[in-house]
């Protein structure tokens, strides 16, 4: 079977997602998905692979360095020619240093300096060089930046959460608007897909325990994981 004939057999087999917050169980469970994926080529089913488990909301380990997490960044690099890919990685990369710089400016951490990695996105120097600035002075190119930095001091971390699902779910649908059948239509489908197993199993207790969840994460304990 041709790649083309390939995905369009699995994306046309796969259920339609409804927005997260509109379902109450997931319209196909992982097994079955899993499944599906042994559909395509070996090459596509390891960049698929890599990418998810660099970006999916919510699955790095905490032990996970720095360093690591950088590494497995590069792994990706020669991927990063194709502009629809590169366009959903990078949107990926920006909310994830953003997320990660606002919580260490909550925790009272000073800028990161230009030795110290913490992050692979285009936006780490200019986050450094603007530390200061409740924005970064990055709100006119990304106006969540204020409401999540109010929901992250108030400790909201439900509300936080469900601002940071927005925000993926609306950039990938408008990332993916207009493709049909390709890879980085399934990955988005599977980005979706990963939102909404994460709200399916938010619980009342998770929600309270997590705030602090994210503050270890960031001390020393933990090194930063870039969620």
């Amino acid at each position: 079977m041709s790649q083309v004939n390939v995905y369009y057999t699995l994306i046309s087999s796969l259920p339609y997602l409804p927005r997260y917050d509109q379902v109450d169980r997931l319209p196909i469970n992982q097994e079955r998905l899993r499944e599906r994926l042994k559909m395509l080529e070996p090459q596509d089913a390891e960049l698929i692979g890599q990418i998810a488990k660099f970006l999916c909301w919510d699955r790095q380990p905490a032990a996970c360095t720095d360093e690591e997490m950088i590494a497995q960044y590069e792994k990706m690099r020669p991927f990063m020619n194709q502009p629809a890919l590169a366009a959903i990685i990078g949107f990926r990369m920006d909310l994830i240093t953003i997320l990660a710089a606002l919580r260490r400016r909550h925790l009272g951490w000073g800028a990161p300096q230009g030795d110290q990695p913490w992050a692979v996105s285009r936006l780490a120097r200019h986050i450094e060089q603007n530390w200061e600035d409740p924005t970064f002075k990055l709100g006119a190119g990304y106006s969540w930046i204020a409401p999540v930095r109010d929901l992250l001091v108030a400790e909201e971390t439900l509300a936080l959460d469900q601002l940071i699902f927005n925000l993926i779910w609306d950039r990938i649908n408008q990332l993916t608007s207009g493709m049909d059948f390709c890879l980085e239509k399934l990955l988005g489908y599977l980005f979706k897909w990963d939102v909404i197993e994460n709200w399916l199993s938010y619980e009342s207790r998770a929600a309270e325990s997590r705030f602090i969840e994210l503050v270890q994460e960031v001390t020393c304990e933990h090194k930063i994981d870039f969620k």
